[in-house]
């Protein structure tokens, strides 16, 4: 994760957790992105760009709700938006 701060510039915070191959990193993201607002608060963190392999509505919705950040998630040419986006619900 890179992040910047106005005072300071810019800055980068790398967490790494290795995990196995069979595990999917979706689960592992979101649980790196909620430890980083317990340490540094809720609110430095405004904006997470991730691939479209991250697509989880629950964990979209507490990363925006409960963290204050928004996720942005490039389109694929041969995604349909509106049926990728229906079917997070």
């Amino acid at each position: 994760m890179v992040f910047y701060d106005a005072l300071i510039g810019w800055f980068c915070n790398d967490p790494v957790k290795v995990i196995s191959g069979n595990h999917h990193e979706c689960p592992v993201l979101y649980e790196l992105v909620e430890q980083f607002v317990k340490v540094v608060g809720r609110g430095i963190m405004k904006r997470l760009i991730l691939d479209h392999c991250f697509l989880d509505s629950k964990a979209i919705s507490t990363c925006k709700q409960d963290y204050g950040v928004d996720i942005l998630i490039p389109v694929r040419r041969n995604m349909d938006i509106l049926e990728d986006a229906m079917a997070l619900f």
